[in-house]
């Protein structure tokens, strides 16, 4: 007797149908892929899709705005568990490591929407989107100054957006294949270099560079 299947519910249905889309984008682009083409991936028809997503552009807002939550997710729950905020910035990193070399799907269109920023509403959606990160960034890079672990004298919106620069050349070496020259060994290295960069003093900054000079492995 053939199981029937289970019927998801809206709240299940939506996240399915975006992790079916980004898996078909990731094969070719935005631009190509098609309705029908999602909806085979995620074995639902066209009418089901359009359901929750009157058009493509719709959906593919939804998937950064996903995406950037998610990431937001995750980074506020490292900050909650770390002990400082110091270790919560060498956390975030090592989150974002993790996730460039294992989740190519949202990185590929990640950067299929920076070749729609033409386009006002997807730009406007990643405009929030790495907003919301400096914002995070920025409130943690506060909190090292408040704890003077970093020089009070950096201006922190420009230290979060000079860390995020560091993730997107990571998302290059994922993208790339370059992963195996720059392995998580290479990332710490760079982490306590941007660190060091930042640092209140002399002895932060010996604490902060300990065992930089640790090859890559």
């Amino acid at each position: 007797m053939t199981q029937k299947r289970k019927r998801l519910t809206a709240a299940e249905r939506k996240p399915q149908i975006l992790r079916s889309a980004i898996r078909a984008m990731a094969r070719s682009n935005y631009r190509t892929t098609s309705i029908a083409e999602i909806a085979a991936e995620a074995g639902i028809t066209e009418p089901a899709v359009y359901r929750y997503f009157p058009t493509k552009k719709a959906l593919f807002i939804a998937i950064l705005e996903d995406v950037g939550s998610r990431v937001l997710m995750l980074w506020e729950t490292i900050i909650e568990q770390s002990p400082d905020p110091v270790t919560a910035m060498r956390n975030i990193a090592v989150d974002y490591y993790d996730r460039a070399m294992t989740r190519r799907g949202d990185l590929k269109v990640l950067f299929q929407a920076l070749a729609e920023v033409d386009d006002e509403d997807i730009r406007a959606a990643l405009h929030a989107q790495f907003d919301s990160y400096v914002k995070l960034l920025k409130r943690l890079l506060e909190e090292c100054m408040e704890a003077k672990m970093i020089h009070t004298g950096i201006n922190p919106e420009a230290a979060a957006w000079s860390w995020l620069s560091v993730g997107f050349t990571l998302n290059l070496v994922s993208l790339l294949g370059f992963d195996e020259e720059v392995n998580k060994n290479c990332l710490m290295q760079i982490q306590r270099l941007y660190l060091a960069s930042l640092a209140a003093d002399e002895s932060t900054m010996a604490l902060l560079l300990d065992n930089l000079n640790r090859p890559c492995e």
